[in-house]
């Protein structure tokens, strides 16, 4: 009797495996009753390539990411019509480079998914990931000069908008409890005059000076300040 049964669940096994493949070469045939050039071609392991999905990181963020001026407008605070100006012409000059940008990305997906087939050689896949990493790195570029150029537009006061958007970006979520930035990057930005001042006031002596970069010694250590065209502190670095 054990035999009769194993011999049944044999059977079985082997009736439902011809009915799979049936309906697999019904469904082979039905794909391949389209055009040849939208086939999708299996590989070794019987995998059919498929169109790329397009949720990935980077379309999640550029999705979260304002659109148009209008759509930062409802959140931001007191924005004088100057202000409200120069958002826009940052958006008119932005916006094109990024939407080209992202959908040069999501054709990038498509042609490395297509090249992932088993006779492609490994020299076209590389390429082909160098095309997608380079294009998403692009629009990531784009999109934080572009928030970037807006947050300069603003006042400190207004700024809290655009911070958010900044960290959705890089998803990273607000700290609890902001530290101040440690010396002498935060030097970075202030007047060079009144920082120097200041510095002196601290017991720092100017043991060089020159109209983009003011040298200060303090016991052992010794201060580079590079100064941009305005007279702001660009760069400052212990040495």
């Amino acid at each position: 009797m054990k035999r009769i049964a194993n011999v049944l669940a044999t059977s079985l096994l082997f009736s439902g495996f011809l009915m799979v493949s049936s309906n697999l070469v019904r469904a082979d045939n039905h794909l391949g009753s389209s055009s040849d050039s939208m086939t999708p071609e299996p590989d070794s392991a019987g995998e059919v390539s498929q169109p790329s999905s397009s949720t990935n990181s980077l379309t999640e963020d550029y999705e979260e990411q304002p659109q148009a001026a209008e759509e930062f407008f409802v959140d931001a605070l007191s924005l004088s019509e100057e202000q409200q100006s120069e958002i826009r012409a940052i958006f008119a000059d932005y916006q094109p480079q990024i939407q080209q940008s992202y959908q040069e990305y999501l054709v990038s997906l498509d042609n490395l998914n297509s090249a992932l087939t088993p006779a492609t050689d490994s020299r076209v896949l590389i390429r082909a990931r160098d095309e997608a990493v380079s294009l998403e790195r692009q629009t990531y570029d784009l999109l934080f000069e572009r928030n970037i150029a807006i947050r300069d537009v603003l006042n400190p006061g207004q700024r809290a908008v655009i911070n958010v958007v900044l960290r959705d970006l890089f998803d990273i979520q607000p700290l609890a409890e902001v530290a101040p930035l440690p010396f002498p990057t935060n030097l970075i930005g202030q007047d060079a005059a009144e920082v120097v001042d200041a510095l002196v006031n601290d017991g720092w002596f100017v043991v060089a000076r020159t109209p983009r970069l003011v040298q200060l010694d303090k016991g052992d250590m010794s201060l580079d300040l590079t100064l941009d065209s305005s007279g702001q502190v660009d760069e400052a670095s212990l040495r």
